[in-house]
């Protein structure tokens, strides 16, 4: 309710709270080799992968990975 009434001090108890532990980055697996491993462990069939495969490529262009 501080925040509201415009008072942005710093929280004094704010150190009662653990910090937040260093995470490292996870590793960034392209979109297709991601579904290919998917394909590969559900046992999808071929013909599922050729209709997701323009789909995906879509998608990755679209977002830019």
């Amino acid at each position: 309710m501080k925040y509201l009434n415009g008072d942005f001090r710093p929280d004094p108890l704010a150190g009662r709270f653990p910090k937040n532990p260093e995470v490292a980055p996870a590793a960034v697996l392209p979109l297709e080799e991601w579904f290919g491993k998917y394909a590969e462990a559900s046992k999808l069939a071929a013909s599922t992968r050729k209709r997701w495969g323009p789909a995906l490529a879509t998608l990755t262009a679209f977002v830019g990975a």
